[in-house]
C-alpha cells in the first residue's frame, strides 16, 4: 500500500517555480530519502505533503485519501503527519514534560504513563523538568523525536534532522529513529543534502535538482551514478 503518493505536484513563489511536476510514492514502512543540494526544493516538498504549504497544481494522497488537489485541502492538523524540522521548532518556554503532555492532550487525553514510556524510549526520562536551553544538542534532537512519537502518526517527515550534530551523535540519533520506525512500522520520508546519511538511513532514494526529481532507485545504484557524475564534472 502506498501511504504517500504525490502526483505532478508543482509550486511557485512570486513567479519562481520551486517544485515542478513532482511524482513519487512511498510504501508502508519504507524509509524514502530525498537527496539534493541546498535550495533544490526538498524542504518545500515536505511542507506541501504535511499541508503547511498549498500547491499550484497536482495532488497529494495520504493513506489512499486525497489530502491536496484543486478540489481538496485537508489542513495540517487533520493529516496526522509528524514532522521534525531542521531547526527542531521546540518551544523554549516549555519543559520536556510540557512538550509531550501538550501533544498527548490533543490525542484524547492519554496518560502520564504514556508520556513516561515515550521519554524512556528516547532516553529523556530524567530530563522531565528541563527546558530546551538546558539540554544538549543530542537531547534536543531526542525531544523533537519524542514529540513526533507522541502524535502517534504512521508517517514521519524528517527535514535535515542531523545537520547540527557531529558524526557520533548522527549515528546515535539515526539508529534511534530507525529502531522506533521498525518497531512501529512507521513510513519515513527523509530529506538531506548529505549523500552518506541518505545511503545509511534509506532503502529507496530520489535524486532532486532544481525543483525536479531526476531519478528514483536503490541507494547503492544512485550513489554510484552520483559519484560518477561528480567526478566527470571535476575533470
Amino acid at each position: 500500500m502506498n501511504v504517500i503518493e504525490v502526483r505532478n505536484l508543482s509550486k511557485a513563489i512570486e513567479g519562481r517555480e520551486i517544485l515542478s511536476k513532482i511524482r513519487f510514492s512511498v510504501s508502508q514502512g519504507e524509509r524514502f530519502g530525498i537527496f539534493g543540494p541546498s535550495g533544490c526544493g526538498k524542504t518545500m516538498l515536505l511542507r506541501c505533503i504535511c499541508g503547511l504549504e498549498k500547491i499550484d497544481s497536482g495532488e497529494v494522497y495520504l493513506r489512499g485519501k486525497e489530502a491536496t488537489s484543486k478540489r481538496t485541502f485537508v489542513p495540517p492538523e487533520e493529516r496526522n503527519v509528524a514532522m521534525i524540522f531542521q531547526e527542531l521548532a521546540l518551544w523554549p518556554h516549555m519543559t520536556v514534560k510540557d512538550h509531550i503532555q501538550f501533544v498527548l492532550k490533543s490525542k484524547n487525553g492519554e496518560t502520564k504513563k504514556r508520556m513516561r514510556e515515550i521519554l524512556k524510549t528516547v532516553g529523556l526520562e530524567k530530563k522531565l523538568n528541563s527546558k530546551p536551553s538546558q539540554l544538549s544538542g543530542g537531547e534536543r534532537q531526542r525531544l523533537a523525536i519524542a514529540r513526533a512519537i507522541a502524535q502517534d502518526s504512521d508517517i514521519l517527515l524528517l527535514d535535515e534532522p542531523f545537520s547540527s550534530l557531529d558524526f557520533k551523535l548522527k549515528k546515535e540519533i539515526g539508529d534511534l529513529i530507525m529502531k522506533i520506525q521498525e518497531i512501529n512500522n512507521i513510513t519515513v520520508v527523509y530529506v538531506s543534502h548529505d549523500i552518506l546519511e541518505v545511503m545509511r538511513f534509506c532503502n529507496k532514494v530520489a535524486l532532486m535538482e532544481n525543483g525536479k526529481i531526476k531519478e528514483i532507485g536503490k541507494p547503492n545504484k544512485l550513489l554510484a551514478k552520483f559519484l560518477e557524475k561528480t567526478n566527470i564534472q571535476k575533470l
